[in-house]
């Protein structure tokens, strides 16, 4: 039986404490990580991470 998420899916994790929140994203097919201070930022480099595929 197959998994919800594949290998290849970005990996998100969202962390928070009480006055704050943060983002940690992996893609395993480039191993690049990032991490966002905003769910905005966090949204503009996925966007653009998929646009690169486009173009590429």
């Amino acid at each position: 039986m197959r998994g919800l998420f594949s290998h290849s899916d970005l990996q998100v994790i969202k962390f928070s404490n009480d006055s704050e929140a943060w983002w940690y994203v992996y893609d395993p097919q480039t191993g690049e990580q990032f991490y966002a201070a905003t769910e905005e930022e966090l949204r503009r480099w996925i966007k653009t991470r998929h646009l690169r595929k486009l173009i590429y």
